[in-house]
């Protein structure tokens, strides 16, 4: 029990880091995905992290919607709406996430 509550812990804190979350907004735009998170907000966004196609999540009521929005989060595009926890995740674009390597060589196998 110590251990998972480490991980949930941890899980935030390393979260917090990694996404820009908007309290009682939302952002009206089609949903990617639409998946069960329980209360957890921050497991929304982690998920959204991981998922190329999602740009930006929202939670509510224990559903997490992810969604591929083309425009920038920001006062423009954010909506006031009470219960609502909209995730901008910072996806990396450099640096060891986001590199791409070549191709492992396939093994020579010998009977």
């Amino acid at each position: 029990l110590l251990t998972a509550l480490w991980c949930i812990w941890l899980l935030h804190v390393c979260l917090a880091d990694l996404c820009h979350y908007y309290n009682d907004y939302k952002i009206e735009f089609e949903d990617v995905l639409v998946m069960p998170t329980g209360p957890d907000f921050s497991a929304c966004c982690g998920i959204c992290l991981a998922t190329p196609s999602c740009t930006v999540s929202v939670h509510i009521n224990g559903s997490c919607y992810l969604k591929k929005f083309n425009r920038t989060v920001d006062n423009n595009t954010l909506i006031k709406a009470p219960g609502y926890i909209t995730c901008d995740p910072i996806k990396h674009t450099t640096g060891p996430s986001a590199a791409s390597y070549p191709p492992l060589p396939k093994p020579n196998i010998s009977d």
